[in-house]
């Protein structure tokens, strides 16, 4: 069984969304994308290119309503790579940076 990660944006003190990079990711951990919840709760939208090459996990585009998470396990055989996505946060229709704009996910 694989490690877990759990992830979600985060304001920070110049009122920016950040998320922080997805390290050391292998087949079978799983990844779980959370709302931020407490008074910044808000909708968020992940998006992961339409192309099953920088799709890992088949997310696609999916919207997950405030207060609620969404988890995907690393496929075996998937790609080692650095892969991109977005994500929007609705409250204030801005996208979250990641640490190195945009968010990443390093599966190694």
């Amino acid at each position: 069984m694989g490690k877990p990660h759990q992830h979600k944006p985060e304001k920070d003190p110049t009122v920016r969304w950040r998320i922080k990079t997805i390290r050391q990711v292998a087949a079978g951990d799983t990844i779980t994308w959370s709302t931020p919840g407490g008074a910044d709760d808000t909708p968020i939208t992940i998006w992961f290119p339409p192309d099953p090459k920088w799709d890992p996990l088949g997310i696609g585009m999916v919207t997950i309503p405030a207060g609620k998470s969404i988890t995907k396990t690393v496929p075996d055989g998937v790609r080692k790579d650095h892969y991109h996505y977005s994500v929007f946060c609705h409250k204030d229709g801005k996208m979250a940076e990641g640490s190195q704009s945009p968010p990443e996910m390093v599966i190694e």
